[in-house]
Parts: structure tokens; C-alpha cells; sequence
């Protein structure tokens, strides 16, 4: 409860909408990809036109950490969230890829996935939350 506290403090009022704006072009985009019809990652799905029935900003999407979190084992452990055994036999997988929520500074909530769309047409969300720590944190 601390943790929704702290971000509905720091709260603005769009956070809502983006996370949800993000979660449907996610869930578009997975399907596509079942498809074929994707043309890529979530990244340059936003970027084209196949997402014009749920645009998402492409400036709001990372489909990487940087490399020094990617390289700090800390960190990326952080990244290391739960999919279910037919997405992964480990049933957790390094979720760098995720949506900005908020701005840039270090309260500002990230909701980060990891695609599976060509394989099964679904998106996991491994967290939707807070900004993870980085080096900057």
C-alpha cells in the first residue's frame, strides 16, 4: 500500500489514462504480431501505420535499459519478472522493454512487458508501477 500511496501523491492526473492508452496498444500489437502483420517490435509498431487504431507515442515506449543497468546485476535482477512456463521454462525473463508512464524523474511509474506475440499473440506485464531503480536512483 506504501508504494500506491507514494505514487498517488506524486500522481498526474494523465498517468491513468497513459497506462491504459499503453496497455490497449500493447494488447493490439501482440495480436498483430500473432498475425504477422506487426512489422517488428512494439517500438516500430508505434511508429507505423498498423497502429492507427491505437496509437500509443513511440517517444513514451523503451525496448531497452540502458547499458549500464543492463550490465549491473543489481539492476537488471530488478528486471527479472514473472511470465507463466509457456512463455519461458525459467517462468521469469529480463523485461527491459517497458512503456513511460510518467516523466523522467525517479517516482514516475513504468509498466514493463514482455512481448510473445509471434509465438502466442499475447503481451505479459511483469510490473506496472513505480520507476525501477537505475543508475541514476
Amino acid at each position: 500500500m506504501k508504494v500506491t500511496r507514494d505514487l498517488d501523491s506524486r500522481s498526474v492526473d494523465n498517468w491513468l489514462h497513459v497506462a491504459r492508452d499503453g496497455l490497449l496498444a500493447l494488447d493490439h500489437f501482440a495480436e498483430a504480431s500473432a498475425e504477422e502483420s506487426a512489422g517488428g517490435d512494439f517500438l516500430s509498431w508505434c511508429k507505423g501505420e498498423r497502429s492507427r487504431s491505437h496509437p500509443f507515442p513511440a517517444a513514451e515506449v523503451a525496448m531497452r535499459e540502458s547499458d549500464a543497468v543492463a550490465r549491473d546485476e543489481k539492476l537488471s535482477r530488478k528486471r527479472m519478472l514473472p511470465v507463466p512456463k509457456e512463455a519461458h521454462p525459467d517462468s521469469v525473463v529480463f523485461m527491459q522493454a517497458h512503456v513511460k508512464i510518467g516523466p523522467g524523474d525517479t517516482v514516475a511509474p513504468r509498466l514493463h512487458f514482455y512481448e510473445d506475440g509471434p509465438r502466442s499473440g499475447l503481451a505479459y506485464v511483469g510490473c506496472l508501477g513505480p520507476r525501477l531503480p537505475n543508475t541514476l536512483t
